[in-house]
């Protein structure tokens, strides 16, 4: 855990009052663009009862996430991408009756374009909430975040096969509109084997939800004429993408154009094509949840009034 981090999570602000409480936030950019938000919460039985709690987060009228934890120093981060369609956002915390509700950070960062738009299972404007973003063939085993990715994502070391990494400088490296970090994508991860491929899963606990899922690639390697990296991608024993040719010092990203229903295991499979004679790479990869999230009329003054009346809602239900 980075100093920086770890001095945000020495305090809490707890509302052992109220069944709901909510933050206001007013960015200056205003309704219908692309927002990220990040809430982290670390119990360090900051109320003396040595008892975990548990309880609801929701975006306005939409329900986030529930917030668990495994112990007392578990550093628990929540994030989701999301498109008001009010000035306002409101992150508010639910008390569910399992403990004070308590937050110890919650950031806002606006996306300068549209590079992730959600989309819910039925088409419409929904929400992402982050399940795994990951940076594969790490060599520092550190969490990248702000000051080398200037939206402040964070990216988590993925150990396990071969790392492989550039000695060009970072600034060589071109960037996409994913605005990805240098130092994020300058490293990969390839098969032992120059046949073999690159296989492995996530568990979802629950085969009813829906994934966006980003790949990126970048070639580390100045390859030789003889020499050729092409490979497909298959998602849950499913072709996703085929003929993927990574760009020498270039980020580029492949998008599940459309939602994908995992089932208890989303599984990934990398492979070379009959006329590769390099292996796959992979330089990182992040997952999302897709939310169906309540559209509130384009009028402000309906969507706080489904706000107030869904506040009278959960009132009725405790």
């Amino acid at each position: 855990m980075s100093e920086t981090l770890q001095k945000s999570l020495s305090s809490v602000r707890s509302f052992p009052e109220g069944h709901r409480n909510c933050y206001t936030m007013n960015p200056n950019e205003g309704k219908d663009t692309v927002y990220f938000i990040r809430a982290s919460f670390m119990y360090g039985d900051f109320d003396d009862q040595d008892s975990l709690p548990e309880f609801d987060m929701y975006v306005g009228v939409n329900r986030w996430d529930t917030v668990k934890f495994d112990n007392a120093s578990h550093v628990v981060i929540k994030e989701i991408i999301h498109t008001p369609l009010t000035d306002e956002i409101y992150v508010c915390l639910l008390n569910t009756g399992k403990g004070t509700p308590f937050i110890s950070t919650l950031e806002l960062r606006h996306f300068h374009n549209n590079i992730y738009t959600p989309k819910s299972a039925s088409g419409a404007l929904g929400a992402l909430v982050l399940y795994s973003r990951l940076d594969f063939g790490s060599t520092t085993d550190q969490i990248i975040r702000y000051g080398d990715d200037r939206y402040d994502r964070m990216w988590f070391p993925y150990q396990g096969f071969k790392s492989i990494n550039t000695s060009s400088t970072i600034d060589t490296l071109v960037q996409s509109e994913y605005r990805l970090p240098p130092v994020v994508m300058r490293t990969a991860v390839r098969p032992i084997h120059v046949n073999g491929s690159l296989e492995f899963g996530f568990d979802t606990t629950d085969p009813t939800l829906k994934f966006d899922v980003y790949m990126h690639f970048a070639e580390l390697e100045n390859l030789q004429e003889n020499q050729s990296r092409k490979f497909n991608i298959e998602l849950d024993g499913n072709l996703w993408e085929e003929s993927v040719v990574p760009k020498y010092l270039e980020s580029t990203t492949k998008h599940t154009s459309q939602p994908v229903t995992g089932s208890n295991v989303l599984r990934f499979r990398l492979y070379r094509t009959s006329n590769s004679t390099l292996p796959p790479i992979l330089n990182a990869m992040e997952i999302y949840i897709v939310k169906d999230f309540w559209q509130n009329s384009t009028d402000q003054e309906d969507g706080m009034f489904l706000l107030i009346f869904f506040c009278f809602l959960l009132k009725l239900r405790h």
